[in-house]
């Protein structure tokens, strides 16, 4: 009788603990269910979010903190107009919400200009600050024109090399090249936080190519051709200034760099082939491609002929020691 007693209280004992973790495992699985859908509804909002860009919409989700970081790629140099050029840049960029900002100046080492010039950023924007001396042997001479040689091949490959070493963990984002002297409008980061993953975002850019305007010809999102001048059989036949990809693009392929030497005209096509894309992978933006909203505007080469004109006349010139 006691045996079958204690035989009893061990089958319900055994009964009771599979119970218990029955409940206990129902209750972990609702919980990653609940966890999931959570993750599901926040991806949700901020695809719909993305969505808002009409022109009732587009501040407000700017000054959201859902927004993704962009990072901007800006290799500069040193000439008369670099620090007007930046400034006018440093402008634009104020007035938009998570930005990383990456310059990268042409030199043997940061320069008292630009490290000054970063000071007065807005702390709203981060900033990074490198330097990389482009070789003597790939730089232009005063009298060459601009497209004998590529510019700022070695500097932006550094700004991916920096992104590649600090954002392994965190790969939410979008990668710009933003160069020094060029126009932009703050509509073109609302179009860039539009790339979904394994796509490159395309638009027109603005006064290039010889043309009023060079870039994708697009139907709902859809590039159906390209309008340029210029090999229109480029893999990517678009300005610099005209794409943008998500950083996850970048670290699927590590190995992605610009190169120097390759034919003139397909520094674009070839960073991202290197990237693993190719035209399927392109979704036209900024209304349909309709909408201008980077011009690939250039300073004008200031003249300095009363320089040398009041040098010679007095024996002096303007003060170097004020910065301009």
């Amino acid at each position: 009788m006691g045996f079958r007693r204690v035989s009893y209280l061990k089958v319900y004992a055994i009964f009771c603990t599979l119970f218990i973790l029955y409940l206990l495992t129902s209750e972990w699985e609702n919980e990653g269910s609940i966890l999931k859908h959570n993750r599901k509804l926040h991806k949700e909002i901020k695809k719909l979010k993305k969505g808002c860009t009409s022109r009732g919409y587009s501040r407000d989700y700017q000054d959201s903190d859902e927004a993704d970081p962009i990072y901007l790629i800006t290799p500069t140099y040193a000439r008369l107009t670099q620090k007007a050029d930046m400034t006018r840049l440093m402008y634009t960029l104020m007035h938009v919400e998570n930005l990383h900002w990456i310059i990268i100046e042409d030199h043997e080492e940061k320069t008292e200009l630009i490290i000054k010039f970063i000071e007065r950023i807005p702390t709203n924007i981060q900033v990074t600050h490198l330097n990389m001396k482009t070789p003597s042997m790939d730089k232009l001479a005063s009298d060459d024109p601009n497209w004998l040689k590529p510019r700022g091949v070695q500097q932006r490959n550094a700004g991916l090399e920096f992104l590649l070493e600090h954002f392994e963990e965190n790969t939410e984002g979008y990668i710009y090249f933003l160069d020094d002297d060029n126009t932009y409008d703050i509509r073109i980061f609302d179009e860039i936080r539009k790339i979904e993953e394994n796509q490159v975002g395309v638009w027109p850019v603005g006064i290039v190519g010889k043309l009023r305007y060079e870039g994708p010809v697009c139907s709902n999102g859809e590039v159906t051709s390209w309008f340029t001048a210029w090999k229109p059989d480029r893999p990517f036949p678009l300005d610099m200034a005209g794409f943008s990809f998500r950083l996850e693009n970048l670290f699927d392929a590590p190995e992605a760099r610009f190169k120097q030497r390759i034919p003139r005209g397909y520094q674009e096509s070839h960073i991202l082939t290197e990237l693993g894309l190719d035209r399927t992978n392109a979704v036209g933006l900024a209304n349909d491609c309709r909408d201008i909203l980077v011009w690939h505007t250039r300073t004008e080469k200031p003249r300095m002929d009363a320089e040398e004109k009041l040098m010679k006349a007095t024996g002096a010139a303007s003060d170097l020691s004020i910065e301009v």
